[in-house]
């Protein structure tokens, strides 16, 4: 795997390996981020479901001022880890290795803030929904924040939770990507 642009572009990082983790391709990391453009830039970034980090990695090489990771698998947390190291992006990143609901609740107690939330679950679990859910009444999210969610194009994403609204979609071949952001009633 390597970085697509900003400050690390074309520097390699590991990818899963055997783990059964399914990592956001170069192609629509790419687009994804030709879309977000300097939105990213001195954002405070969250990956969940992060497998080895590399949404994550990217906005940090784009100019995200500091990046928490969200794994529950260990041995998935360990490539994170050792990515980061290479990458020399650990000073500003941190790695939860927890369940993305525990991690969720754990940086709402901490008082954490993020302008920019990736969202990447197994597809067809019915994860998405539920962290949507909590995410559009949290205040986790900042009031100007975007989540981008990663899902299968079969699954059936509402337009709408609570105050999150889905503002834009795109698809690659058998995956969507969505952009969702608060919206005022």
């Amino acid at each position: 795997m390597r970085v697509i642009g900003g400050e690390l572009s074309g520097r390699r990082f590991s990818g899963p390996g055997k783990l059964p983790v399914r990592p956001t391709g170069d192609n629509v990391r790419e687009s994804l981020f030709g879309i977000l453009g300097r939105a990213v830039e001195d954002k405070m970034v969250l990956d969940l479901f992060a497998g080895v980090g590399s949404l994550g990695i990217e906005a940090l090489s784009r100019g995200a001022k500091a990046a928490v990771f969200v794994e529950a698998e260990p041995r998935t947390a360990r490539i994170i880890r050792e990515n980061l190291e290479t990458l020399g992006l650990s000073g500003r990143a941190r790695i939860l290795i927890l369940p993305v609901t525990r991690a969720l609740r754990k940086l709402e107690k901490e008082g954490g803030k993020f302008d920019l939330v990736f969202l990447d679950p197994p597809y067809e679990q019915g994860l998405a929904e539920p962290v949507l859910t909590w995410l559009s009444c949290s205040v986790i999210l900042s009031p100007d924040g975007v989540v981008i969610l990663e899902h299968g194009a079969r699954e059936k994403i509402k337009p709408r939770y609570d105050s999150l609204a889905r503002g834009w979609e795109k698809r690659y071949g058998s995956k969507m990507i969505s952009g969702f952001n608060f919206f005022n009633t």
